[in-house]
């Protein structure tokens, strides 16, 4: 048990460390992120430019920094809006009867078949490229496999001994969904949302990689990434930053999901 809390923490320890850093990025970040300076194209890391500057002169760590605003700012907004649009859906499908169940079901079953990051690509691309057009297409791919967690989920929770209880002395709607049935779900809900986080962060990389995010001279991670390829033997200090950035936050996502499935939680308490 104290391995698992220990992953946790370590988890949460460096997302707190990458949200502290996108924060303040205005004021921590040595330079103009946007500011470009051709004399000091490919410069290597220095005092001055700790992770050196990329192709038109610009700081790699102001960038790093203010990217991590875009990057990571819009992976808690896509996470945040496709559990919640996928959990209403799965809980629909439970508690709205059978026609509703058959329904959703048949769309669920319909969005799972689409490949994921095929439909992002095309919702992204007709939305156009930014944040709201990267927000929408990974909603749109992703909801239907919350949709499909959560109402397995709430359909094992329905069947609990003290929730059949609940029911014969009266309990009903909002009451009992409330406090007998999402009380069941926080910790699976919690680990899903910390993996799903990692991949949220891979998929708006790769959009950004293939120019369907933030427009330049906006900094975002996968666009960096994007723009280094070039000077890989020459100056691989630019793809390592962004790289390693990505990496460091899917990581932490991945250690706090791994934790959370491992950690025991007490039942929810029988209020009869």
């Amino acid at each position: 048990m104290s391995g698992t809390r220990a992953l946790v923490r370590a988890g949460v320890s460096l997302l707190l460390a990458l949200t502290l850093a996108a924060i303040l990025a205005p004021w921590i970040a040595p330079h103009d992120p946007v500011a470009a300076d051709p004399s000091l194209r490919l410069q290597p890391p220095s005092p001055t430019y700790p992770f050196g500057t990329d192709q038109i002169g610009r700081c790699v760590l102001s960038r790093l920094l203010w990217g991590a605003r875009l990057s990571l700012g819009t992976a808690a907004l896509t996470a945040a809006l496709t559990m919640m649009v996928g959990a209403a859906a799965g809980l629909l499908a439970v508690f709205g009867g059978v026609v509703v169940d058959r329904v959703l079901g048949i769309v669920i079953d319909a969005f799972l078949t689409l490949p994921g990051m095929m439909l992002t690509l095309v919702l992204a691309g007709l939305a156009g490229p930014s944040t709201l057009g990267v927000v929408l297409g990974l909603t749109a791919a992703s909801w239907a496999w919350w949709a499909r967690l959560v109402r397995s989920l709430a359909l094992s929770a329905r069947e609990q001994e003290y929730v059949f209880g609940a029911r014969a002395v009266g309990v009903r709607g909002p009451r009992l969904l409330i406090r007998y049935i999402l009380p069941q779900l926080r910790q699976p809900l919690l680990a899903a949302a910390a993996l799903r986080a990692g991949w949220v962060v891979i998929a708006i990389s790769a959009l950004g990689f293939l120019g369907l995010a933030v427009q330049p001279p906006a900094p975002e991670w996968g666009a960096m990434l994007q723009e280094s390829r070039l000077h890989l033997a020459s100056a691989p200090w630019l793809m390592l930053a962004p790289g390693l950035a990505v990496t460091l936050a899917v990581l932490a996502c991945n250690l706090v999901a791994e934790g959370l499935q491992h950690l025991g939680e007490r039942p929810p308490r029988e209020l009869l």
